[in-house]
């Protein structure tokens, strides 16, 4: 583990956190307790078929990088509807109607 002062680079944080959360504690993956028919839920749809980067998608969408990964590894269980949004629309190109 890299000591507090030490930042590490956004492709170093990833797999830090993959590692993590996923070949430390495989049961610790969590799908998000809410209806599948949620915007939310068509956002990590559409974030898990994405082919780019986590560091490219924030690059690109302006949203930042450490949320992205939160969202992506489903820490988030209820993240903020803007940046729900924001997401959705980058990555699948559509801007939702109000």
């Amino acid at each position: 583990m890299l000591a507090p002062c030490v930042r590490a680079s956004p492709i170093v944080a990833s797999l830090l956190i993959y590692y993590n959360v996923h070949l430390q504690n495989p049961t610790n993956h969590q799908e998000p307790k809410v209806p599948m028919d949620t915007l939310y839920n068509k956002t990590l749809i559409l974030l898990d078929q994405c082919d780019t980067s986590i560091q490219d998608i924030a690059e690109q969408s302006k949203l930042p990088y450490d949320w992205l990964v939160s969202v992506k590894y489903r820490r988030i269980q209820a993240p903020s509807v803007d940046r729900v949004q924001k997401l959705y629309e980058h990555l699948s190109g559509k801007k939702l109607p109000v």
